[in-house]
């Protein structure tokens, strides 16, 4: 690094850094004295290259001196982003209660050695000036702001150890007779975070900065040089990928409580058992404190064999350690071991304590049970906002976005001393975007600007409003929400990129991260996975590539969560062969890679490919999770596998430990189904162990229309009726079993109970990209300014299909009671036909030997699929179409599906 090691280290002039220097144009002084600390600390350039976005943009450097009490009050800002110090705060202290005897020896005794007696002597003011001097400063800098709640803005505090804020600037205040200030409310001991990023204990600054191989410069003890190394060591730790996060927050109702963020002093679990193993007396303390460092390492199972292990040795639990374990299962979602503690802290009389409701309300929240924890979370006698958070983020975690507003209402009701922080009101947000609740997610964002909430300075809550505006459709909204944060965070970029890709603005999309790129941030693989999933959704091929392009450039580009999005995007727009490289050239690949394949063979009918890839991953020792194994029997399904599909199923809860869910179950219904077997399909939904979903009767019901059994189809459609009756899906499949077998006053009835309900089916829609234009069609609408073309163009395809062919229209498959002719001109107006009729109208029929490819939100009608059969052979030409089920490609007369579908 280009700090002190590499320049000569001066003295700085203790009287510039109060503002009395009277030698400014002396060549002398100024060759002896530093009057400007940031050139001895300069970072070069390349120190730069490993540093992570940090929380904050700058961190004030503090280290104070004075026992009795405080002498020096010494502040460096640091530039998160570039390391460099951008200024300099420094006052020496006159005390307020020692006597002016007492005073001269002490600091004769510390300052005299130092040389720095006289300047002390010379500039030393009250506390209560230093702190109004200190206040002006950070104003001047927008490091804060009097007329908010008195926090910083955008900064923290740095210390090496907790006592400078902790213990001494609050006792300091009380001697001086005023406030403590807000702003001292939460810092970042430098201890703990080197601690946990090097995984080595460091005692002090002289002991980090030998590990560190940092030369101690200065006078140690002289505040402003002890700051200045203590900057020198956080500049090396930033360099080296250190994330500086607060370690510690003081309690806004008790002072003197202090939250410490980081428990756990010690990261490696070797060191942590050394430490604990040496111990001559282990009490609740020290087996609480090894348990939350498993938590915070993520051994999780750790910490309950501990207490397991603590609760032999005859050691009764504190709260402390009932929440560390609570929340390990919590995370687990071990709701047996759960209980187990719940009902150990109601035998000992701990669950009417506030921080155990607290972590039970999380426990049960977390495994599902948000019963059990409103429950909890009423018997809560001293609530407090962590508990009312608690009950908040369940609510939401459950998908109970409604009851989570209540539960806010309640708790302004409650008039707690506490205000809602960020995170309440990051859960609300989510829980008005999660349930689609915009009018409600408004009156949150009103809530915020009355409140004094500084949206753009919060990049949580900011993010948190442009995923709400995204989710919701409301893209003007999010991006004018964007436009005003400050330090926009990743979470936020993508969520309006996405936003964007979904709404099908990808210009603006692949605009967006553009400038992402060239702001030089870290873009991370959760981003890149999923604008690529975006463009493999809407099957853009085209776009996904210049995706690809932009991400092997970027060091997450080759992490296996983007190359997995990378072979699903290839795969989904029926390029197999690409998937299949791509796969290959794959140096890392998880259950999500192979379980991608799976499902792509699948929905292309290559159900025997699917099939030996799994078994493939089998021999690889990656253990199939529910997901994959669903993928396998799917691909079963759609390729009339049966034998293998059955075997599969049969091995899934003996072979592999998969309990099935109802979704494995619908698989094979499927797969029976399709081939005819109704009867063991029905039976099998009758004796499952678990009880059926709507789904799985959906897939029966379906079924039931394609092999004509209207009986069966009658008993599984009033099981629908009864156990949903508000789904849209249930009426237009019953009105289409009744069609296709032509009970008109029946589909009728179907239809009109329907629309009596107000209930409305999903419409079709299927898009096509022609020379980089995506154009999209909805069944039934004429709004393409091309449509007297298309229609035309459908007509002539028409033509030469009955003349060439005998086609005729499927016209028993068009379920409405009306003349052949109008039929006719539906079947026509279906999205697939549209799409292609443009791709043919533009071009595509002077293109033999090319492909013209579509994609559809809904499965393709059996008329559609013979249209497009018939097409493939007259024109020449190749057809894709990927519907809601599976790929379908179309040539010389014959379809990859085998009509299997």
């Amino acid at each position: 690094m280009e700090t002190s090691e590499n320049a000569r280290w001066r003295p700085m002039c203790l009287y510039y850094t109060h503002g009395k220097c009277t030698k400014m144009d002396d060549p002398a002084h100024l060759e002896i004295f530093n009057h400007d600390c940031s050139k001895e600390l300069r970072v070069a350039a390349a120190d730069l290259e490993r540093k992570k976005s940090q929380e904050f943009n700058f961190f004030l450097v503090i280290d104070l001196e004075g026992k009795v009490e405080i002498l020096e009050f010494p502040i460096l800002i640091v530039d998160a982003k570039t390391m460099e110090v951008v200024d300099l705060f420094h006052r020496f202290v006159r005390p307020t209660k020692m006597s002016e005897q007492a005073i001269n020896k002490y600091i004769e005794g510390k300052y005299g050695e130092l040389g720095v007696d006289r300047v002390w002597h010379d500039t030393a003011i009250p506390f209560k000036q230093v702190v109004e001097e200190f206040e002006v400063w950070l104003a001047e800098h927008d490091l804060w702001d009097k007329d908010t709640d008195g926090g910083l803005n955008d900064a923290a505090f740095v210390t090496c150890g907790n006592w400078d804020i902790k213990t001494k600037i609050p006792e300091q205040c009380v001697v001086s007779n005023i406030n403590l200030p807000p702003y001292f409310m939460e810092w970042i001991n430098l201890k703990d975070v080197y601690l946990n990023f090097y995984g080595r204990e460091a005692r002090g600054m002289v002991s980090m900065m030998r590990q560190c191989g940092i030369k101690l410069m200065g006078s140690h003890h002289l505040g402003i040089d002890d700051t200045k190394n203590i900057t020198r060591v956080v500049q090396r730790m930033l360099s080296e990928g250190a994330v500086l996060k607060l370690t510690a927050r003081r309690s806004k109702s008790n002072m003197r409580n202090v939250e410490f963020l980081f428990k756990n002093r010690i990261k490696e679990p070797l060191m942590a058992y050394k430490v604990f193993d040496s111990m001559p007396e282990r009490n609740v303390v020290s087996w609480s404190a090894l348990m939350s460092g498993h938590v915070l390492n993520g051994d999780l199972k750790g910490s309950l064999s501990l207490f397991s292990e603590m609760g032999r040795q005859g050691i009764y639990p504190n709260e402390f350690t009932f929440s560390t374990n609570l929340k390990a299962c919590g995370l687990l979602n071990a709701l047996e071991k759960g209980l187990q503690i719940h009902g150990f802290c109601l035998k000992i009389g701990f669950e009417m304590m506030v921080e155990v409701g607290n972590s039970l309300v999380d426990m049960y929240s977390k495994c599902g049970r948000i019963n059990e924890a409103e429950k909890v979370f009423r018997r809560i006698v001293d609530r407090s906002l962590i508990s009312w958070n608690a009950m908040i983020a369940g609510f939401v975690h459950a998908g109970y976005g409604s009851k989570a507003l209540d539960t806010f209402g309640m708790m302004q009701e409650a008039n707690i001393k506490e205000r809602p922080d960020e995170f309440t009101l990051t859960s609300l947000l989510k829980a008005c975007s999660s349930t689609g609740m915009i009018y409600a997610g408004k009156q949150i964002h009103g809530f915020l600007v009355r409140s004094g909430f500084h949206c753009p300075s919060s990049a949580t809550i900011t993010g948190s409003l442009v995923d709400l505006y995204v989710k919701c459709g409301y893209l003007f909204s999010a991006r004018k929400a964007f436009d005003q944060i400050k330090e926009k965070t990743m979470i936020s970029w993508s969520s309006l990129i996405l936003g964007y890709a979904q709404e099908g603005e990808f210009v603006e999309a692949m605009g967006l991260f553009k400038r992402l790129q060239e702001l030089n941030s870290q873009i991370d693989s959760f981003v890149l996975s999923s604008i690529i999933g975006v463009f493999a959704d809407f099957a853009l091929l085209r776009q996904g590539k210049q995706m690809q392009a932009l991400a092997v450039k970027l060091p997450s580009g080759l992490e296996t969560s983007v190359l997995n999005s990378v072979v699903d995007m290839y795969l989904k727009c029926g390029l197999v062969d690409e998937a299949e490289k791509c796969f290959a050239e794959m140096q890392l690949k998880d259950v999500i890679s192979w379980t991608v394949v799976i499902t792509g063979y699948g929905k292309h009918g290559l159900g025997k490919k699917s099939v030996r890839i799994f078994y493939e991953m089998l021999r690889h020792n990656i253990e199939p999770d529910e997901v994959c194994y669903l993928a396998v029997l799917s691909a079963c399904s759609h390729s009339g596998m049966i034998k293998e599909g059955e075997e599969l199923f049969s091995k899934l809860l003996e072979t592999h430990g998969i309990k099935p869910r109802v979704e494995h179950y619908a698989c094979v219904v499927d797969l029976l189904g399709r081939a005819g077997r109704l009867k063991k399909a029905k039976h099998l939904i009758d004796t499952m162990p678990i009880k059926p979903n709507v789904g799985i009767w959906q897939t029966l019901l379906s079924l039931c229309r394609v092999h004509g059994d209207i009986e069966l189809g009658k008993e599984v459609g009033k099981i629908l009726l009864r156990i949903d009756a508000k789904n849209p899906a249930n009426y237009v499949m019953m009105s289409n079993l009744y069609g296709q077998a032509g009970y008109w006053n029946e589909q009728g009835n179907a239809r009109e109970l329907g629309s009596i309900k107000g209930l409305k089916k999903e419409a079709g829609m299927s898009w096509v990209e022609i020379e980089r234009e995506v154009h999209f069609f909805r069944s039934g609408e004429d709004s393409h300014p091309l449509t007297p073309v298309i229609q035309e163009t459908l007509k002539e395809a028409e033509r030469r299909l009955r003349e060439e062919l005998g086609y005729v229209y499927g016209l028993k498959h068009e379920l409405h009671d009306i003349d052949d002719e109008s039929k006719e001109e539906n079947l026509r107006a279906h999205s697939e036909k549209l799409a292609i009729g443009l791709a043919l109208a533009t071009g595509g029929l002077n293109q033999k030997g090319k492909t013209i490819r579509v994609f559809k939100n809904l499965r393709v009608c059996v008329d559609c699929h013979e249209f497009i059969k018939g097409l493939s052979k007259i024109t020449k030409i190749a057809y894709v179409v990927r519907d809601a089920v599976r790929f379908h490609s179309f040539e010389d007369g014959c379809c990859s599906c085998g009509d299997y579908w």
